[in-house]
């Protein structure tokens, strides 16, 4: 008998909008947190970044949405080691940053801890699901057989805005400026980008410096 068959294949209607969401100046909240741990210690926070309620037609959510939106993991540190003051002190700084922007300064004041993981741990309930814009960076790197992937960051300076601020207090993205987008030196043979490590981002090894971060 012929495999070729419609027989329960699935005709539902895609909304063709990709589930993950990508570099450039957006509204977005805050999901979650990841660490990652290189082999000497360090550690490197990864944040979840969520749109708001996508509601094309045929629009399937990631299964790791919570708001229903495009979903993605943004570098918000590099690798650091968590008992040197100095890059636990930008960390904090940073954090106060989005505390600020979200109204939510006084109860993450109030937060106190001895690592990265129980400090996060108890930030992110505060700060979690709250709107406001946020200038995600691009990253090239090279992948197996040619291909391009890219590892999402923030802007070093200017990386957020409030929902009252809104998008024009931000620069516009500008993919021509490497600390908004920073290309490979050499043209990938084939240009089309994994959507899914777009979003998802690299592993990145401790002795890199993401730019953007």
């Amino acid at each position: 008998m012929s495999g070729f068959s419609t027989k329960g294949v699935d005709t539902t209607e895609r909304s063709g909008v990709s589930q993950y969401l990508t570099y450039g100046v957006q509204m977005a909240a805050l999901t979650g947190y990841n660490l990652k741990e290189s082999k000497t210690g360090k550690k490197m926070v990864v944040l979840n970044l969520e749109s708001p309620k996508v509601t094309d037609k045929g629009f399937e959510p990631h299964a790791d949405a919570k708001l229903g939106g495009k979903v993605g993991r943004v570098q918000f540190t590099i690798f650091i080691d968590e008992t040197n003051p100095e890059k636990v002190s930008e960390v904090i700084t940073n954090i106060g940053i989005i505390a600020d922007k979200l109204g939510v300064r006084e109860k993450v004041d109030a937060v106190e801890a001895n690592n990265l993981d129980d400090y996060f741990k108890k930030v992110m309930p505060i700060v979690r699901g709250k709107y406001a814009w946020w200038a995600v960076t691009g990253e090239e790197y090279a992948k197996d057989g040619g291909k391009v992937g890219i590892t999402l960051g923030l802007r070093r300076f200017g990386f957020i805005a409030s929902m009252e601020e809104g998008e024009a207090h931000m620069r516009p993205f500008d993919k021509k400026n490497v600390y908004d987008y920073k290309a490979l030196a050499a043209p990938s043979k084939d240009p089309d980008v994994d959507p899914i490590t777009e979003a998802f981002g690299a592993e990145v090894d401790e002795n890199e410096m993401p730019w953007n971060v």
